[in-house]
């Protein structure tokens, strides 16, 4: 029965995301070109790159590498530095490429997507430095982010036991890089396809909303590019900056659908990356008043 509730609410959403297309679609298209515009300009071409080298330095034993020559037996600092570098849903994609090379277990997996959920930080420091016009306060969102998700890490991976990755045998760099390159658009298109697709839902919900807080609010729930870039509507930076930390720390909607697509096929729990995702909202509210209150004193 809940199946079947499910499936309703599912059509009856497409049915009136078809009809409002239908309807206003001059404007719909305008808009999904900004967006796209935007997506290539802005996100496409570092994420695929960093993705791109991030894949290849995982088969060619990087992190074996890292764990032999600092002794680390953990393997969790090397995605968590990985994943904040290529920023999310890089963290569900080294996640995924290890587990399918059988580097990491299940169990590894299921703690790894509870911390490894990055902005780009090029994104913050540049972008939301301009929307907020302060890169101090731009940096002071990143390192909140950061820090919560090294918590996190730090937290569940007390009393682990883990033991150094095995080296891989690595075949012909040529067919490597071309399995990579797949990989990575097949990654970006997903990126791009559920983000375009939650964008679409956000404007016609926004189209009746007539509150700038709540047009900027859905606008993040829905898709975090677009919250992030409508927090220019708001007067107070504060609000503004609470909102971008919320857009980013907990994900929005886009980003879990991205996530839940990329480690489909594998037994991987989607609550613990939501559970992450609660935890380091909070984490990183808390730890940039932290900052603010700092700032203040001095």
């Amino acid at each position: 029965m809940k199946k079947i509730y499910k499936n309703i609410i599912i059509v009856v959403t497409l049915l009136i995301i078809l009809f409002k297309c239908l309807i206003t679609i001059d404007n719909i298209v305008t808009n999904i070109i900004q967006y796209t515009l935007l997506f290539f300009k802005r996100i496409f071409p570092v994420s695929f790159l960093f993705i791109t080298i991030s894949n290849l330095l995982i088969e060619y034993n990087f992190i074996q590498i890292i764990q032999k020559v600092f002794k680390i037996k953990s393997p969790y600092i090397c995605i968590f530095i990985l994943s904040l570098i290529s920023g999310f849903p890089s963290g569900a994609i080294y996640t995924k490429e290890m587990l399918n090379n059988r580097l990491i277990s299940v169990n590894d997996a299921n703690k790894i997507i509870m911390f490894c959920h990055f902005p780009n930080p090029l994104f913050v420091i540049n972008s939301i430095g301009i929307i907020l016009n302060s890169k101090f306060s731009a940096i002071i969102i990143l390192l909140s982010i950061i820090i919560s998700n090294f918590l996190i890490l730090l937290i569940i991976n007390k009393n682990n036991k883990t033991s150094l990755l095995k080296f891989n045998n690595c075949d012909d760099f040529s067919k490597i890089l071309s399995d990579k390159l797949l990989i990575s658009f097949k990654s970006i298109l997903i990126i791009y396809g559920i983000s375009i697709f939650f964008y679409l839902i956000s404007i016609i919900i926004n189209y009746y909303v007539n509150n700038t807080f709540l047009y900027v609010f859905i606008s993040g729930i829905f898709d975090l590019t677009n919250g992030v870039y409508s927090t220019t509507l708001l007067s107070n930076n504060y609000l503004s900056s609470i909102l971008i930390i919320f857009f980013i720390s907990f994900g929005s909607l886009s980003i879990h659908f991205q996530t839940k697509s990329i480690l489909s096929n594998t037994n991987v729990l989607y609550n613990k990356y939501l559970l992450g995702r609660i935890i380091g909202f909070l984490f990183s509210i808390i730890i940039y008043f932290l900052f603010i209150m700092v700032k203040d004193l001095f």
